[in-house]
């Protein structure tokens, strides 16, 4: 289990043996699942919130579509926050670091009557700057973020349950201001392949090493992201089976300002090709600017609505073994506005001038699997699904000059496909099992969201993504729990890898 973090948080994400999805578009589907409380996140950035109160977190390697009403073509990262308590508990922990961080974290659980119980965490984080910026003096690289999680659980009869969530979260960060590590031939970079690093940030050269920790920026970076979360689960028992309803709705806002050239010099007025990058085209007419001091700077604005609505149907254990089956949909609209101030840089500074985009996902499945005892230790299990998606696109993009290419279209396209996992199981003790898995991955095609994609007109989807994944191994616990064994070989073939 790895993660990429780059300057966007829409390009940062996890990756399970190797494989995730770390791309540009919003309505690209993570190959990677994150799951908080049974409701998945539909956006890599989502995935960062500060979790707290916490009672576990499961890792599921390889493709998953028959547990989850969400799709994972490289896995499932399943994150559980503690319930509500039969007798009254509260706990605080504060946290104070030597790099001056200060964090405090509570909760309150009980009771409230025979029949209802309630939980309440919260949290603030406060991390200092640690990067200093030597073109104010500044700190850059700290965060504040604060949120809180609610619960309620009403047991309304000893067949029937309600379980209410509310989860917010809310972050602001400098981040992220990339300090030189290395440069081999200094008097040979050149910042955006234009201007030579000794011209545009002397300041710094005399700091790069491994242990930098010096910029020199006039636009400082500012992420700013809130996301609030609310379900509701029922719980319905019926002739010995377990009936649940997960209703969720999901909203996510960001806002990130970059700055791409790192320095805090005034590139657009440096002499370029015979004239300035003020006015590249010689109309005589400036462009609007965002930058404070000629900077090449970048604005990404997202606006995220998710609604997802699952039911699972769980039978008791019983000697034959047992099953689960389930459907699930779910509708993602995602509205982004992105904004690249880079006149003259072409595909240098990868000019994008302005950029509306509304992506709309919606997904419909039915997924289960079974599970068959063969005497007292050996198990097959085979599970299937079935899913229909429809994705629609539109996309204007126009330039700083008001004259340039303003395009808009939209794409409606269906894709339905069933999957299928079979995995066999041999207890050769108490405390060792061998296995072997076999499972198909998938993942849906989806639109380039880049204004790039408008300004050449050509709007077909990306391809779908499919895989073939084979595991075998042999899993032990040892010395009373004291030790996991976990020897295991896996190979998986990936069709029109999306990357």
């Amino acid at each position: 289990l790895t993660y990429d973090q780059t300057g966007l948080a829409q390009t940062s994400g996890f990756r399970i043996r190797g494989i995730g999805t770390v791309v540009y578009s919003v309505s690209a589907e993570s190959a990677v699942a994150v799951v908080i409380d049974d409701v998945a996140t539909t956006q890599s950035g989502q995935a960062l919130a500060d979790l707290t109160d916490i009672e576990r977190v499961e890792i599921l390697r390889g493709p998953q579509s028959t547990l989850f009403g969400r799709n994972a073509s490289a896995g499932v990262i399943n994150v559980v926050t503690r319930g509500p308590t039969s007798e009254f508990e509260a706990g605080v922990e504060l946290t104070l670091t030597d790099d001056d961080q200060e964090k405090i974290t509570g909760s309150l659980s009980g009771p409230i009557g025979d029949s209802l119980g309630y939980r309440l965490s919260a949290y603030y984080d406060d991390i200092d700057g640690w990067v200093d910026n030597l073109h104010d003096n500044g700190e850059v690289e700290g965060t504040e973020k604060w949120g809180f999680n609610s619960r309620l659980d009403w047991d309304i009869s000893d067949s029937f349950a309600l379980r209410f969530q509310g989860k917010y979260d809310d972050s602001d960060s400098a981040c992220c201001s990339p300090a030189f590590s290395y440069v081999e031939n200094v008097d040979q970079a050149l910042v955006l392949t234009v201007i030579p690093l000794t011209e545009a940030a002397p300041e710094i050269i005399p700091f790069i090493d491994d242990e930098n920790t010096t910029v020199v920026m006039d636009d400082i970076p500012d992420v700013s992201s809130e996301n609030l979360q609310l379900s509701v689960k029922a719980e319905w028992d019926v002739l010995d089976h377990s009936l649940m309803s997960i209703s969720a709705y999901n909203t996510w806002e960001l806002d990130e300002f970059n700055e791409l050239d790192n320095t805090a010099f005034d590139i657009l007025n440096y002499p370029f090709l015979g004239g300035t990058l003020g006015d590249p085209l010689g109309t005589g007419v400036e462009p609007f600017t965002i930058a404070s001091n000629g900077g090449v700077v970048q604005l990404n604005q997202l606006e995220v609505d998710f609604i997802s609505q699952e039911f699972r149907l769980l039978s008791p254990d019983n000697d034959w073994g047992n099953y689960i089956a389930g459907l699930y949909y779910s509708e993602m609209d995602a509205d982004r506005q992105f904004d690249r101030y880079a006149p003259g840089l072409g595909v240098a500074a990868g000019l994008d001038a302005h950029s509306l985009s509304d992506n709309v996902v919606t997904s419909l499945s039915a997924f289960g699997q079974v599970t068959f005892n063969f005497g007292e230790r050996s198990r097959l299990t085979l599970g299937g699904r079935y899913q229909y998606e429809e994705i629609e696109f539109d996309i204007t993009s126009i330039d700083f000059y008001g004259d340039g290419p303003d395009v808009g279209a939209s794409y409606d396209d269906d894709d339905t496909v069933g999957l299928v996992s079979v995995a066999y199981q041999y207890d050769v003790s108490e405390d060792g099992m061998l296995f072997a898995r076999y499972a198909q991955g998938h993942k849906g095609q989806f639109f380039d969201a880049a204004s790039s994609t408008a300004f050449t007109g050509e709007l077909d989807p990306v391809d779908k993504e499919s895989s073939d994944a084979f595991e075998i191994g042999y899993k032990a616990e040892l010395f009373d729990n004291r030790m996991r064994l976990e020897l295991v070989g896996f190979y998986t073939m990936y069709d029109d890898y999306q990357a």
